[in-house]
């Protein structure tokens, strides 16, 4: 098996139907995408399908390589801001709910 990546047949049509249909955002960072990124890796299994294809910048498409890592985990939230609580808690104090008390901004 060799190191470098092989154009699978009919890459470039593939390429613009990803562009197409997701846009020029990089999906992992939200800059300019200039190439297309597998989310599960033709290495582990992945496919060259469209449902398996997002746009990418080209520096988090050379820095993933072949991993899976938080790929298919669901992101940890944000912790809420002082000001996003406050508005929570005032939401809630007018609709008459109980309101909650936080330690402090940050939860995790």
């Amino acid at each position: 098996m060799s190191g470098s990546w092989q154009w699978p047949p009919g890459w470039r049509a593939l390429r613009a139907a990803t562009f197409a249909r997701w846009g020029r955002v990089c999906w992992r960072c939200g800059g300019y995408a200039n190439s297309v990124d597998h989310v599960v890796p033709v290495v582990l299994g992945g496919t060259h399908d469209l449902a398996n294809l997002r746009p990418a910048c080209s520096s988090c498409n050379s820095s993933t390589g072949a991993s899976v890592g938080n790929r298919l985990r669901p992101r940890r939230p944000r912790p809420l801001t002082a000001r996003q609580l406050a508005a929570i808690r005032a939401k809630r104090a007018e609709a008459g709910m109980p309101v909650p008390v936080w330690r402090s901004a940050r939860r995790w």
